[in-house]
């Protein structure tokens, strides 16, 4: 006699300390009064994406008795099997872009005789971003820290490009290079050709009377740097957060520029120089 009958996969999944309930059904075409046969179980998908490697920990119980048969979980990165036992067990698993429930051998569990009490309960998942994860967000974070220190530097030096004389070789090395760059971008105009023009003469000891238009070009440029500026300690501080939540060491250094871009900001809004900004 052929019929179908239905065993459940109960899932409590727990991210962030809010839990969701999800059921991966086991269905089996034959029952002979104890045990069930033919069974599938159902392909669920627990996530389909996460912002990066993580180690998930998986608690269940796979309580079975019948016949040998291997189900667990798979991911992007690898799959693993869980133990049968009436006992809670625990696996950790790598995975980025999904996680989902596996069956290396789909032909043995249709195979095998199980008992109806047969039942996997996965108690509770809970992910941590993975040692390789970790080590990319710190190398990211001294980058963030890096660039973020430049684009200060940079909107500083334009807010008093008027005493540009007064700059060191350094400074208008630092000036002259960002200008250079700039050439090549859809970013360029006449006003940074201007600029670019007066950072060079500088350079060479040729003193000259500013163009009528620099301080057009200035005020140009410094609000083409403020907003590199603001967009770069955005985007760190984007990536501070995300350390800040799963308690990731970063060089504070990085903290204390994005709180200075936020300063310089204000002092901008507000029509001055931003001589509190430390």
């Amino acid at each position: 006699m052929r019929f179908f009958r239905v065993f459940f996969l109960a899932l409590a999944v727990l991210f962030g300390g809010q839990a969701f309930g999800q059921k991966i059904g086991i269905n089996c075409d034959y029952d002979n009064g104890s045990d069930q046969t033919g069974c599938r179980i159902q392909d669920v998908t627990i996530f389909s994406q996460c912002e990066f490697e993580s180690d998930v920990t998986v608690n269940y119980v796979f309580s079975c008795r019948g016949n040998q048969f291997d189900i667990g979980l798979t991911s992007d990165v690898e799959s693993k099997t869980f133990l049968r036992s009436s006992e809670p067990q625990r696996i950790i698993i790598k995975a980025n872009r999904y996680l989902k429930s596996w069956v290396p051998n789909p032909q043995k569990a249709y195979a095998s005789s199980l008992s109806k009490d047969c039942e996997i309960v996965v108690k509770g998942i809970s992910l941590v971003p993975s040692a390789s994860t970790i080590d990319r967000w710190q190398e990211s974070a001294r980058l963030h820290a890096q660039i973020v220190k430049k684009t200060i530097l940079l909107y500083q030096l334009a807010k008093s490009f008027d005493q540009l004389q007064r700059w060191s070789r350094d400074h208008l090395l630092i000036m002259k290079d960002k200008l250079e760059v700039m050439k090549n971008t859809s970013q360029w105009n006449p006003h940074l050709a201007v600029l670019l023009g007066v950072v060079n003469s500088t350079l060479d000891g040729v003193n000259q009377e500013l163009p009528e238009d620099f301080n057009n070009a200035a005020g140009n440029f410094l609000e083409i740097l403020r907003n590199e500026m603001t967009q770069a300690a955005d985007e760190a501080e984007s990536l501070v957060d995300l350390m800040d939540k799963y308690r990731i060491a970063y060089e504070q250094l990085l903290k204390a520029s994005i709180e200075k871009v936020k300063c310089l900001n204000q002092a901008s809004a507000s029509g001055n120089f931003g001589e509190q900004c430390q």
